[in-house]
């Protein structure tokens, strides 16, 4: 006996993928409109990941008619963060020493060094970058070395080390230009205490900061 729809028992779970429904195809003449469709192809007939969110995204309405698995994740945009670190300390006393025109450094000669400590933010998820600002004194190749030691709140303060040996760069007189230093900070985590001391191989070198580049 024909049952009308109304008089079909509830289902009381929620539907398996491969339930079926009744559908009416209003594409199809008359004698061919009726057709079945699983659950999952009427609620989620689009398996496309959901889209990544960009900063400045305006608000949308869209226009797909599927719904989304009440799991789904949305991909969180990555933010960039960067901050700037002032010479801690110079191996010939005070770090800012020379006088630049309205700019100041440190003058550094081959094996002097200068310091920069810092603390690794809370939000920190992977290092972009991280150089070491100079003004170059002459128009040659330059070269440096790096150590840096790191470790959290309650380990020793050389619980981790890196260093990077014998890099360079090509220079013009009087432009600034930033020596990367971020092989010697590979392994650090968000809260670790930062020593870094950068060591000139040239006469003379004149660093002026630290600048940290990171994502969130």
């Amino acid at each position: 006996m024909v049952k009308k729809v109304s008089e079909l028992s509830a289902l009381t779970a929620s539907p398996a993928s491969g339930d079926e429904l009744l559908i009416r195809d209003v594409s199809e003449a008359a004698a061919d409109e009726s057709k079945k469709i699983t659950a999952d192809d009427f609620m989620f007939g689009d398996a496309t990941t959901p889209t990544t969110q960009a900063f400045g995204d305006s608000a949308a309405t869209g226009s797909a008619i599927e719904a989304s698995r009440v799991d789904h994740k949305h991909g969180m945009p990555t933010a960039t963060k960067e901050f700037t670190v002032l010479i801690a300390g110079e191996a010939a006393g005070f770090a800012y020493t020379t006088g630049m025109g309205d700019y100041q450094t440190a003058t550094i000669t081959s094996t002097q060094n200068v310091n920069f400590m810092f603390k690794v933010p809370a939000d920190f998820v992977s290092l972009t970058s991280c150089v070491v600002v100079l003004i170059a004194d002459a128009t040659e190749t330059v070269q440096w070395d790096v150590t840096a030691t790191f470790a959290a709140t309650g380990q020793a303060k050389g619980t981790h080390s890196d260093s990077i040996t014998n890099a360079t760069e090509s220079t013009t007189l009087d432009a600034f230009f930033e020596a990367p230093v971020t092989d010697a900070l590979t392994s650090i985590a968000a809260g670790d205490h930062v020593g870094l001391q950068f060591e000139s191989d040239t006469s003379d070198l004149q660093p002026c900061y630290l600048v940290f580049t990171y994502t969130v």
